[in-house]
């Protein structure tokens, strides 16, 4: 409970809804690899038409179960 905490305190300047792009730059991952997370899912995501958003406590929950 208190990583979940520290990790939303750390996306709590970040959009309710980020674009893959986004994911990529706060994980420090290459663009292809954040893809590559989404589509295997290990993070999860909702599909907007064409593309992929992923709601913050989405990623809070990948950092969490991966730290």
């Amino acid at each position: 409970k208190m990583i979940m905490e520290n990790v939303l305190a750390m996306l709590a300047d970040e959009a309710m809804l980020l674009h893959v792009k986004d994911v990529a730059r706060i994980l420090t991952v290459s663009t292809s690899c954040a893809y590559a997370l989404i589509r295997s899912g290990q993070i999860k995501c909702i599909r907007i038409g064409r593309t992929y958003r992923i709601p913050k406590n989405f990623l809070a929950d990948f950092l969490c179960a991966n730290t």
